[in-house]
């Protein structure tokens, strides 16, 4: 899971570093380059944000009831039905 979120971190400032390099090549200036890097700077810090806020409460869900995460979850309810129905799991 850390694994997952340190690559989509990575990915996100790549795209980030991709639009402010797009962005001052159209402007040419160095005003303008810097203000486009403050704006994808921005926009990735917002994106950051809402994925912090989004564990968090996750987290928080699953210190409360673990079990109530892993029963919520589609994955585990189709192995538990296919398991009530007799059928192999890994099928």
């Amino acid at each position: 899971m850390i694994a997952s979120l340190v690559g989509i971190l990575s990915t996100i400032f790549q795209i980030v570093e991709l639009i402010a390099a797009r962005r001052a090549d159209k402007r040419k200036e160095g005003v303008g380059a810097m203000q486009a890097t403050l704006e994808a700077l921005t926009n990735a810090y917002i994106v950051l944000s809402k994925m912090e806020d989004a564990a968090r409460r996750d987290r928080d869900l699953y210190d409360r009831d673990p079990g109530r995460v892993l029963a919520d979850d589609p994955n585990n309810r189709d192995r538990r039905e296919r398991n009530d129905q007799g059928e192999d799991a890994r099928t």
